[in-house]
């Protein structure tokens, strides 16, 4: 009898320890990081934002701060100056900067965007893109408009030489054009929308991609890979989980937009269909910063007279891990 109310407490205790265990929160597969993130706070740079909306840094036990600028420039000048973890930006800034800093890396594209046009004053007499020489032209300089303008130039006739260059951040150059202290600008949207709006019919403006999207990417420095791939990874792969939410779901991910970056319908309409958003490290990355590094050795813009071997500033494995499909560089 004895030996029976035994049995029956141990089993008891067995019962209690399982239903015990099964109320408790599972706690999270590994420690909680903090990440800042320096990010353009503008459409494309959307996915970073969206992520976090959705929760997806939380599901892989992160927790991201991010600080919004105006042009991913800033953002990078920020992430070097250790204000941040990432930057987001395009290829272009992180070319500018990689003649400087040799332990710059990218992680991954976010998106990539045909969004850059330069825009003019029709009450300045510039009806054709021949009509810049001796005019006064707004850009912000390391960022993708300095060299959208220079192979703007280049393919209508005019050098760099044959124009005064004025170095702006975008609300400046949204002001600078509005108010006539500036002839013309290249910029981004959505400061080219703004700008055209503002301007009316008094604006000519022309597309300055010649079809070639720009990326918008993800950059770091080697030190931070090394002390946090773990977080560094699962940085990835929320922004991955964020890609395929908005495959599924471009209306609210249209909405969402909209909403944090404060867009019209109008300009979102006009956006959206401009943007195509997914975290890659395409073989063709490489030969698009081999392309603007040489353009900047060759305007005397670089501090050095030889390309840098990008292989060495892209670290693949993070996202390779995760993708491996999604990563085709050929080293």
């Amino acid at each position: 009898m004895r030996r029976l109310r035994i049995i029956d407490i141990l089993f008891l205790l067995v019962i209690l320890i399982l239903w015990h265990c099964s109320e408790e929160p599972s706690g999270p597969t590994s420690p909680v990081e903090t990440i800042t993130v320096a990010a353009y706070a503008g459409d494309s740079g959307m996915p970073v934002y969206l992520a976090k909306e959705l929760g997806y840094y939380r599901q892989n036990d992160l927790n991201v701060i991010i600080k919004d600028f105006e042009s991913g420039k800033q953002a990078t000048d920020a992430m070097l100056s250790g204000q941040a973890d990432i930057s987001t930006a395009t290829d272009f800034v992180f070319v500018s900067n990689a003649f400087s800093y040799s332990d710059l890396r990218t992680i991954g594209t976010i998106s990539t965007a045909k969004t850059c046009e330069l825009v003019a004053r029709k009450d300045r007499s510039i009806i054709t893109p021949k009509d810049l020489k001796g005019k006064t032209i707004g850009i912000t300089k390391k960022s993708i408009g300095e060299f959208m303008l220079g192979r703007f130039l280049l393919f209508n006739d005019v050098f760099l030489e044959d124009v005064r260059i004025v170095d702006l951040v975008p609300s400046e150059l949204i002001q600078s054009m509005t108010s006539g202290q500036i002839d013309a600008a290249l910029t981004w949207d959505p400061n080219i929308y703004i700008i055209r709006n503002k301007l009316g019919k008094n604006a000519a403006h022309w597309t300055a991609q010649s079809g070639q999207d720009f990326n918008f990417i993800l950059i770091t420095r080697d030190k931070w890979i090394g002390k946090h791939f773990g977080a560094g990874k699962r940085f990835l792969n929320a922004l991955v989980q964020t890609e395929d939410y908005i495959q599924r779901n471009p209306a609210k991910v249209q909405a969402f937009i909209k909403k944090r970056f404060k867009y019209s319908d109008e300009y979102i309409a006009y956006i959206f269909p401009r943007h195509h958003f997914r975290i890659e490290l395409p073989q063709s990355l490489i030969l698009t910063m081999e392309d603007q590094a040489q353009w900047r050795i060759a305007n005397r813009l670089a501090s050095q007279t030889k390309v840098p071997n990008f292989l060495l500033y892209i670290h693949t494995d993070m996202l390779a891990e995760i993708k491996p499909e999604y990563v085709t560089i050929i080293r």
